[in-house]
C-alpha cells in the first residue's frame, strides 16, 4: 500500500488569518503539524498544499514539500484530493492532516491508516480521544458516537450522547485527521455539500449520509485544535510544559 500525507495549509481564515505562520514556541505552526507527520511510519510521502507562496516558502525551509493549490478551493478535503492529483504517483490511500493540530502524534496516523489496509470495507478511517466535561456544550468541539465495531454512527457539535440521562460512559470528541481510500476520496469531493454537512457544518457528515463507512481509532492522545488566537497561547502554555517535562525526564 502507497500512503500519501497531505497537510492542507490555507492563509486565509475568518477566525485566524496566516494561522499556518503563527509562531509556536519559536517556529510556525505548521512546521510542528509537520514533524508530527514525519513521525508515522505508514506515510510515504507527505505534502503541504497550501494557496500562499509564504506558507510554501517556510515549509521548505523546513525540509518539507509544499504544493501550490487554488484558494477557490472550498474546503480542506478539496485541497488535499488537488495536491494528490497533482503530485505526480499514484496512492492507495490519502491522508487529511489536519494543519491546525501540532499535538496529535504520527501514531494516530499510523492507526488510522492502518484500519484502511486490516478492513477493505472501511471508506475512510479518523480519530477521537476521550471528550471532558467542558466539551458537552462547546460547539467548537466536535462529538462523535461510535458502535461496538467501532464504525461511526454520527458526528455533531452538540452534546452527544443526549444528555438527559446522565448514566456516564464514553463520550468521545473527534479530532478531523481522515485517512481516504483514494478511490473513495474522489467520489467524496465529487458529491458536493449535502443536507447534513450543511446543518451541522462538518464535512464528515457527507460520508455518513452517503453510506460511507467510517472507523473511528480511539487514544488518549494530547490534542489542542487551534483555531483562534486564544488556541495558541493555550498551545504555547502546553508546548512549554511539555519541555519542562523532558528536561525533567532527562535530569532524572
Amino acid at each position: 500500500m502507497r500512503v500519501l500525507g497531505v497537510i492542507p495549509a490555507r492563509y486565509g481564515s475568518s477566525r485566524f488569518e496566516g494561522k499556518p505562520l503563527a509562531d509556536l514556541g519559536g517556529r510556525p505552526l505548521v512546521a510542528h503539524v509537520l514533524d508530527r507527520a514525519r513521525e508515522a511510519r505508514s506515510l510515504n510521502r507527505i505534502l503541504v498544499a497550501t494557496d500562499d507562496d509564504r506558507i510554501a516558502a517556510v515549509v521548505r525551509r523546513e525540509g518539507g514539500e509544499a504544493v501550490l493549490t487554488p484558494s477557490t478551493l472550498r474546503s480542506g478535503s478539496d485541497r488535499v484530493l488537488a495536491a494528490a492529483e497533482d503530485c505526480g504517483e499514484e496512492f492507495d490511500i490519502v491522508v487529511n492532516i489536519q494543519g491546525d493540530e501540532p499535538f496529535l502524534p504520527g501514531e494516530a496516523m499510523d492507526l488510522a491508516v492502518d484500519r484502511l489496509v486490516q478492513n477493505s470495507e472501511c471508506d475512510m478511517a479518523t480519530v477521537a480521544v476521550p471528550a471532558r466535561d467542558q466539551d458537552d456544550e462547546n460547539p467548537n468541539v466536535v462529538k462523535v458516537v461510535v458502535d461496538k465495531s467501532g464504525r461511526a454512527r454520527y458526528f455533531s457539535r452538540g452534546n452527544l450522547p443526549c444528555p438527559w440521562e446522565n448514566r456516564g460512559g464514553r463520550r468521545l470528541k473527534h479530532v478531523g485527521l481522515y485517512a481516504f481510500q483514494t478511490h473513495y476520496l474522489m467520489r467524496f469531493v465529487g458529491m458536493g455539500v449535502s443536507e447534513l454537512e450543511a446543518r451541522e457544518g462538518l464535512e464528515q457528515l457527507r460520508a455518513l449520509e452517503d453510506g460511507a463507512y467510517i472507523s473511528v481509532v480511539v487514544g488518549d492522545w494530547p490534542v489542542l485544535g487551534v483555531d483562534t488566537p486564544h488556541d495558541l497561547v493555550l498551545a504555547e502554555s502546553r508546548l512549554a510544559e511539555m519541555a519542562r517535562v523532558n528536561l525533567k525526564g532527562e535530569t532524572t
